[in-house]
C-alpha cells in the first residue's frame, strides 16, 4: 500500500491551526520507507479544514494517485485537465 501524508503549515507555524506537522508525520513510523511519502502545504491560508478545498492539495493527492511525476508538463498519458493548476 502506498501512503501520501499531507500536513499544513500555517504560517511557519508548524501547524494548520489545529495538527501539528510533526504528528502528521509521525504516520512514518508504521510504513515501509519506499511506501511512504509527506508533504507539506504552506501559507497564511492553510488551515486544518481548509486543506481538502487547497488546490495544492488537490494536485498533490491528484499526482499521488495517477503516478504523475511532481514536474507535470504534458510527459504523461495522463488526463492533465483532472490536475487543478497543473502545466500543460
Amino acid at each position: 500500500m502506498q501512503v501520501l501524508a499531507v500536513a499544513g503549515n500555517r504560517n511557519n507555524s508548524g501547524s494548520d491551526g489545529l495538527v501539528k506537522v510533526s504528528s502528521v508525520f509521525y504516520a512514518k513510523n508504521f510504513f515501509p520507507k519506499g511506501a511512504y511519502q509527506e508533504r507539506v502545504v504552506a501559507g497564511p491560508d492553510v488551515t486544518h479544514s481548509g486543506l481538502h478545498e487547497n488546490a495544492e492539495v488537490d494536485t498533490l493527492v491528484s499526482r499521488f494517485l495517477w503516478n504523475l511525476p511532481d514536474g507535470v508538463e504534458g510527459d504523461s498519458d495522463a488526463n492533465l485537465d483532472t490536475v487543478p493548476n497543473a502545466k500543460k
